[in-house]
C-alpha cells in the first residue's frame, strides 16, 4: 500500500484550528465588549447633550430675567418723574439696549434711544405701535416677540405693563447669540412654543412640526431624540424649556460628531483584535504543540466571559505570545470588572445626590410669605447640590417664630444636619399644640434643637438664631447660638434719610453653637417693635461672597444695598439686594451657601 502524500500537514491543521478558535472567540468577545460600550456611550452622549441644552436654557432664562429686572429699574426711574437724566443714563449703561418706548392709551408718550451704541441709530425710534394690540392682549406680564433683523441688527422686544401704560424695550440679540453659540459642535437656537424660530436659522432646523406639536402636547419640558436635518444627515436633537418663558432651547449635533470618540475606540478595538490574532498565528507556527492546550484554555475562558463571568482567569505559564495574550485577557477582564464597579458606584452616588437635593428642597417654606401682621421674603441658594443652610417659621397663636441655621461647611453631611433641624422644628410645632409653653421662649427652643443635633453624634456643628415676634406685646424675643447677629431697622418717621448707624445688630444673648455641648445653656433678650420695622436675617455666605478678584462683597456693601432699597416691598427689596450681589460677583461660583430673610412688621 502506497504511502499517501501529505496534502494537508498536521501542523497546518493545528494552526488552522488555532487561528479559527481564536478568531471566533476574540471576535465574539470584541463584539460583546463593543456592544456594551456603545450602549453606555450612547446613554452618556444623550445625557451630556441634554445637560448642555438645559445649561443653555438656564442661562437664557437668567438673561431674559435680567433684562426684565433692568427694565423694572427703568420703570422705577420713570415713576420718580426723573426721565430726563436717570432714564438716559440707565439706558446708556446697557450696551444691549437699543431704545425704550412708553405707550399710554396706545399712544407713544416717550421714546428714548441708547446714544452710546452708534450701530442702533438706523432703527432707533422706529415705531412699535403695530405691536401694542398684541401686547395688550397677552396674558403674561412679560411679553417677548422676535422682531428678526431690521437695519441689519437682529433684536427682540421686551414689554411690561405697568403704571397704566406699556413699557417696551428693544434689545439687541448679541448677548443671546453669545449664550447659544458657546460650543462649535452644537448648533443651538431658540423656538417659540408654536415651533416657530425665536432666535436662530429660519429654515435649517431638524424639528418636525408634527413631532414638535406632540412634545408640546405631552407637556414634557425637556428631552432628546434622533432626527434628520435638511441634508438628510442623522442628528441628535435635545430640547429644554426656558424657565419662566414659553421658549425652548434646541441643540443639534450630528451623530457622526457625537460618536466620533466612540468610533475611534471601536476602531482601536478592532486593531487590537487583529494584533492578538496575529500573535496567535506566529505562536502556532513555532509552538503548535505547546500552544494547542493554551489556546483551549483561552477559548474556554472566552466562553465563560460571554456568559458575563468576568472573574475567570487564564493560568498559562509559557513566556511567549500566548502567555502575553493570556495576561492581556486577564487584565482586560479585571479592567471590565473595575469599570463596571466604578460606573455602578458613580451612578449610585449621582442618584443619591439628586435625591438628597430634592428632599432638602422640601425642607424649606415658600420664599414669599404674607401674613396678617408679618411679610416675609426669603432667598436661598446652596453652594453645591446639597447645602448647609436652613430656615423656617412657625405660626403659634399670635406669634411668628423665625429660625435660621447654618451648618459648618456644605455638602451631604451638612445637609443631613439641616434635615435634623427641620425634623426637630416640625416636632416642636406639633408638641406646641399640646403644650404651648414649648414655643414661648427662644432659649428653650435653642436648647431642644441643641439636644437634637447632639444626639446625631456627628462632628459638625451649627450656628442658629431663633426669634419670636409677639404681635400683641409688640416685642421680639431672641436667642443666638453664635450666628451672625441679625439687623433690626427701626422705622424712621418724617422721611429722614437712613444711614449705617440706623441698623441695630442684635448682639446680645449669644451662646455656643448647636452640637458643641449637650448641656449648653442659652439666654435670651427682648426688644420692642413698631409698625414697618424691618428684621433682616442672613448667613455669612452672603457677605463673604467674592468677585473675580477674590474680594468679598462685605457688610458695608450689604448695608448700602439695604439702604438704597429701603421703602420697597420685602420681595422687591430682596430681589434688588440679590441682583446687586450677582452683579458684583459676576459668574464666580458661590463659596458658601447664601440665605437672606427680610421680615417687615404691620402692627
Amino acid at each position: 500500500m502506497a504511502i499517501r502524500k501529505i496534502l494537508f500537514p498536521f501542523k497546518l491543521k493545528v494552526l488552522l484550528m488555532l487561528v479559527t478558535i481564536l478568531g471566533i472567540s476574540i471576535s465574539f468577545y470584541v463584539w460583546f465588549a463593543i456592544d456594551i460600550f456603545k450602549k453606555d456611550k450612547a446613554a452618556y452622549i444623550y445625557e451630556n447633550g441634554l445637560m448642555y441644552t438645559e445649561n443653555l436654557s438656564s442661562q437664557t432664562s437668567l438673561y431674559l430675567k435680567d433684562v426684565g429686572n433692568r427694565l423694572n429699574l427703568l420703570i422705577a426711574a420713570y415713576a420718580r418723574m426723573d426721565q430726563s437724566n436717570t432714564l438716559e443714563k440707565l439706558i446708556e449703561k446697557n450696551d444691549d439696549f437699543i431704545d425704550l418706548q412708553i405707550f399710554k392709551n396706545k399712544k407713544n408718550i416717550l421714546s428714548m434711544c441708547n446714544t452710546r451704541v452708534r450701530e442702533t441709530e438706523e432703527i432707533c425710534h422706529r415705531p412699535l405701535s403695530p405691536y401694542i394690540s398684541e401686547i395688550s392682549a397677552g396674558k403674561d406680564q412679560v411679553f417677548l416677540k422676535n422682531m428678526g433683523a431690521m437695519g441689519e441688527i437682529p433684536h427682540f422686544i421686551f414689554s411690561i405693563k405697568e403704571l397704566e401704560g406699556i413699557f417696551i424695550l428693544r434689545v439687541n440679540t448679541s448677548q443671546l447669540g453669545k449664550i447659544l453659540d458657546q460650543n462649535n459642535l452644537y448648533k443651538s437656537y431658540a423656538l417659540n412654543q408654536s415651533g416657530s424660530v425665536f432666535y436662530g436659522p429660519e429654515s435649517e432646523t431638524a424639528i418636525d412640526k408634527k413631532q414638535w406639536a406632540g412634545f408640546i402636547a405631552s407637556k414634557v419640558d425637556k428631552g432628546t431624540f434622533e432626527s434628520k436635518n435638511l441634508n438628510d444627515q442623522s442628528v441628535l436633537v435635545s430640547y429644554s424649556k426656558v424657565p419662566g418663558f414659553n421658549k425652548y432651547i434646541i441643540s443639534e449635533i450630528s451623530q457622526a460628531a457625537a460618536f466620533s470618540a466612540a468610533q475611534y475606540l471601536i476602531d482601536k478595538s478592532f486593531y487590537f483584535a487583529l494584533l492578538v490574532l496575529s500573535l496567535a498565528l506566529i505562536t502556532g507556527v513555532f509552538f503548535s504543540r505547546n500552544v494547542t492546550g493554551n489556546i483551549n484554555q483561552l477559548y474556554l475562558a472566552t466562553k465563560r466571559l460571554s456568559k458575563r463571568d468576568f472573574t475567570s482567569k487564564v493560568l498559562i505559564d509559557s513566556h511567549d505570545e500566548v502567555g502575553v495574550l493570556a495576561d492581556s485577557f486577564n487584565m482586560m477582564s479585571e479592567e471590565i470588572v473595575m469599570y463596571m464597579s466604578e460606573m455602578k458606584e458613580k451612578s449610585r452616588l449621582e442618584n443619591e445626590m439628586k435625591v438628597a437635593s430634592l428632599v432638602q428642597t422640601a425642607f424649606f417654606p415658600k420664599s414669599e410669605i404674607e401674613l396678617k401682621h408679618v411679610s416675609i421674603a426669603a432667598y436661598y441658594t446652596p453652594a453645591t447640590e446639597c447645602g448647609g443652610d436652613w430656615w423656617g417659621h412657625i405660626e403659634h397663636q399670635d406669634k411668628t417664630i423665625l429660625i435660621l441655621a447654618d451648618a459648618t461647611g456644605h455638602g451631604v453631611p451638612a445637609a443631613l444636619l439641616t434635615a435634623t433641624i427641620n425634623s426637630a422644628a416640625s416636632i416642636l410645632e406639633k408638641w406646641s399644640k399640646q403644650d404651648a409653653s414649648i414655643l414661648s421662649r427662644p432659649e428653650n427652643i435653642l436648647s431642644l434643637l441643641n439636644h437634637a443635633v447632639c444626639s446625631v453624634g456627628a462632628n459638625i456643628m451649627l450656628t442658629c438664631f431663633v426669634g419670636i415676634i409677639d404681635i400683641n406685646a409688640r416685642t421680639l424675643s431672641y436667642a443666638n447660638a453664635s450666628h451672625n447677629p441679625p439687623l433690626l431697622l427701626k422705622n424712621k418717621k418724617g422721611g429722614q434719610p437712613l444711614g449705617k448707624d440706623d441698623f441695630m445688630p442684635l448682639t446680645k444673648a449669644l451662646g455656643p453653637r448647636l452640637g458643641h455641648d449637650s448641656i449648653a445653656v442659652f439666654n435670651s433678650d427682648q426688644v420692642f417693635l413698631d409698625n414697618n420695622d424691618l428684621l433682616i436675617l442672613y448667613t455669612d455666605g452672603l457677605v463673604e461672597c467674592a468677585n473675580q478678584e477674590g474680594k468679598a462683597w462685605g457688610k458695608r456693601r450689604f448695608l448700602q444695598s439695604l439702604i438704597k432699597n429701603h421703602g420697597e416691598t420685602t420681595v422687591k427689596m430682596r430681589d434688588n439686594v440679590i441682583m446687586e450681589l450677582n452683579d458684583y460677583k459676576k459668574n464666580v461660583p458661590n463659596g458658601d451657601d447664601i440665605t437672606l430673610i427680610i421680615t417687615k412688621l404691620n402692627i
